[in-house]
């Protein structure tokens, strides 16, 4: 009689979670203009969004890129349906640097979904632009976000 009660015991010790698939979202701040000097030189940014799935065994399934402006205003949606990420592969999504929709508080908003166990993509924003000879970069690494 003990061993079916220590197996219920170790049933309900066991997190109900354990099976459901991993989901999350990703925030990701883009820039696409900057002001330089005193503020008086504004500098157009090229913003290219990378999606990096970090998993060797499991696919990792984008349900929403979308890209929102200063004011959190849907600017663009990137995805018609949920996409597919095979192990170790990318998603990218470039902003032109004439593309001044988003504004300066510019972001990118990823939800996602894998199998239990698998990590949370990577996403980050690599942002680059130029005034004459001098030219600028930077990157931007995605946060996780709440689902509200």
């Amino acid at each position: 009689m003990r061993a079916p009660v220590f197996a219920l015991a170790l049933a309900l010790a066991a997190p109900a979670f354990a099976d459901e698939p991993a989901r999350g979202r990703l925030y990701v701040p883009v820039y696409s203009s900057i002001a330089a000097g005193s503020g008086a030189t504004r500098i157009d940014m090229t913003a290219t969004l990378s999606l990096r799935n970090l998993s060797s065994r499991h696919a990792v399934t984008l349900e929403r890129v979308e890209y929102r402006d200063t004011a959190g205003a849907l600017v663009r949606a990137y995805l018609k349906a949920p996409l597919a990420v095979a192990p170790l592969a990318g998603y990218e999504v470039v902003i032109a640097d004439k593309d001044l929709a988003g504004g300066t508080g510019a972001k990118f908003l990823i939800d996602w979904s894998a199998p239990a166990g698998a990590p949370a993509p990577l996403a980050e924003a690599v942002m680059i632009g130029s005034v004459g000879a001098t030219s600028y970069s930077f990157v931007s690494v995605g946060r996780p976000a709440p689902q509200d």
